[in-house]
């Protein structure tokens, strides 16, 4: 697996693009597309492929798999 692929970098992907409320939801990287964003959308499509669960990481239900 390339390592833009690898769940630690998707991981670290979809955190980046994050949410902020300034009068309405945007993306924290002021992707112009508003909220979430394509990369955001993009990024979880492929870590839910891989069978991971970016929200259940978030609040540490589970965490990411190395090696």
């Amino acid at each position: 697996m390339s390592d833009d692929r690898s769940p630690a970098a998707l991981w670290a992907r979809w955190r980046t693009h994050t949410q902020a409320v300034h009068p309405y939801k945007v993306c924290v990287e002021n992707c112009p597309e508003g909220w979430p964003c394509e990369t955001r959308r993009e990024t979880e499509q492929a870590l839910r492929e891989q069978g991971i669960d970016p929200y259940a990481v978030l609040r540490g239900e589970v965490s990411l798999p190395t090696g």
